[in-house]
């Protein structure tokens, strides 16, 4: 069994910015994309579990060295590392034409819609799991902590372009929220890291509280909330596009 997807893509006008590079968001899909593909090829895609039992995208994060650019074509590597906690690991290598341009790490819940509760590892055999190849820079998705005071953004009303086939804000609209709320000022940068952890859906028409806040490594913390009850928290590091290409 190949315990190990490669897919290639390539970054096109709708997934570029203003600035040529691609979007945070156009990235998540491309990581979404090769990760239920590799879960098919495993035989533990949406459509071969249980009724009602789906993935769920719990945290996510990439570190890039450099900016992606529209037209240029991106190989993502990806691989199923195995449980941790509650969750499932699930890794990847991001390449370019010339080698290694960045690594993402993401977890992933098994949930029962049907009964509201999550499968713990070990209730579903997920096959495949291999430990990272020599090249891969290790990344961690370690709890966020919001720090204080946070400055209130704008809410964010979910609408119907936002909402996928579950019924709720799409995971990638989430980094298109929080890609606004650090890039609206023109400046000439992109998202070199990025940590997003989901905490609670955002159905059609609720309004999410959001807020923002520097962080004393330099990056920016975002959140949103629905009545005092979080959705989302992230974590954004900028680079800049003249010194990292």
């Amino acid at each position: 069994m190949e315990t190990t997807l490669v897919r290639e893509y390539t970054i096109d006008p709708a997934e570029a910015d203003w600035l040529r590079v691609c979007r945070a968001s156009a990235l998540q899909r491309m990581l979404v994309d090769a990760a239920i593909a590799h879960a098919r090829m495993l035989g533990v895609g949406d459509e071969y579990l249980q009724r009602g039992i789906i993935w769920m995208l719990s945290r996510v994060g990439f570190r890039l060295k450099r900016p992606l650019r529209y037209g240029e074509t991106v190989r993502v590597s990806t691989w199923h590392r195995g449980p941790e906690g509650a969750a499932m690991t699930r890794d990847f290598l991001i390449s370019g034409a010339d080698g290694t341009a960045g690594h993402a790490t993401s977890l992933w819940l098994l949930y029962d819609r049907e009964r509201g509760r999550l499968i713990r590892p070990g209730e579903i055999e997920v096959p495949g799991a291999e430990t990272a190849p020599p090249e891969t820079v290790p990344f961690r998705l370690d709890k966020l902590k919001a720090p204080q005071p946070l400055e209130p953004l704008p809410p964010y009303r979910a609408s119907y372009a936002d909402i996928d086939l579950l019924e709720h804000l799409n995971n990638g609209r989430y980094i298109d929220l929080c890609c606004n709320a650090v890039l609206d000022d023109g400046r000439r940068a992109y998202v070199r890291e990025l940590r997003v952890a989901y905490r609670h859906e955002v159905r059609l028409g609720q309004t999410v509280e959001r807020f923002r806040a520097p962080m004393p490594d330099g990056k920016i913390y975002l959140c949103g909330a629905l009545e005092g009850k979080l959705c989302y928290e992230a974590a954004v590091e900028l680079g800049n596009l003249s010194a990292d290409n």
